[in-house]
């Protein structure tokens, strides 16, 4: 049985239960990081304001780099006497329960969650693949328009946000869901097909992600750079080996 919402499911939408998620890690790389801070915020999605339904600190059990404390400004000080992470990932996991999956850059907090579920003694079964990833769209609906971090959403929307604090990055997410969405909705690459049902919207959520990833790969080789880790194309084909 799955722990979160099919992302292929045909329920609409409009109003559908959604559980965003986000980390503050040790680095950069979620293949390799670990979670130092967690949140999960609850709406029904356009119908309801958002609100943190769990949060905590989290131990990882090694220290936290400095460049990552000069992002989110957590310490190993702040973190010496809070959960570790498989004391957080099971009221992290009761959290996402039946819900649809929500983070802004998917794959990193996927990944981290679900190399948690792995180390658990979980089967990755119980954790499909996918979800609803605002920076996705973005990409699309604010193609133009400079900066497509969280915060510069949410500055074009006039959404406050605590950036870097997990709790003030789900709650932002929430509230430009529905804006970015109305957006989308009157873009010519998206139109009315994609927001009738959360598995539409997870469908065209992937074609374009993996559309992004590819284009930037082949400007990298024009570029003469190495080629880029393309995390959704691994991410949604399996081919990736979770790490501890």
């Amino acid at each position: 049985m799955a722990l979160v919402m099919d992302p292929a499911a045909k329920r609409p939408l409009r109003g559908a239960p959604v559980a965003v998620l986000d980390f503050e890690t040790t680095g950069p790389d979620p293949r390799a990081c670990l979670p130092v801070q967690v949140a999960v915020a609850h709406c029904l999605l356009g119908d309801s304001e958002p609100h943190v339904v769990y949060a905590s600190l989290i131990n990882p059990g090694v220290p936290i780099p400095e460049g990552a404390t000069a992002v989110h400004h957590i310490t190993d000080e702040a973190v010496k006497d809070a959960p570790t992470w498989t004391e957080a990932l099971e009221p992290l996991l009761h959290a996402l329960e039946g819900r649809v999956l929500v983070a802004f850059n998917l794959p990193f907090d996927w990944q981290i969650l679900a190399r948690g579920v792995v180390a658990s003694g979980r089967s990755l079964s119980e954790l499909p693949f996918g979800g609803l990833d605002p920076l996705v769209w973005a990409k699309v609906a604010h193609r133009y328009q400079k900066g497509k971090k969280l915060v510069d959403v949410a500055a074009r929307y006039n959404v406050p946000i605590d950036a870097h604090d997990a709790s003030g990055d789900v709650l932002a997410t929430a509230r430009v869901m529905p804006k970015l969405l109305h957006d989308l909705g009157r873009h010519q690459e998206c139109g009315r097909d994609p927001l009738l049902s959360v598995g539409a919207m997870w469908a065209w959520t992937l074609r374009n992600a993996l559309a992004e990833d590819r284009g930037y790969a082949a400007w990298c080789r024009t570029q003469g750079r190495s080629d880029p880790i393309l995390y959704w194309e691994e991410l949604s084909s399996n081919a990736w080996i979770p790490g501890p």
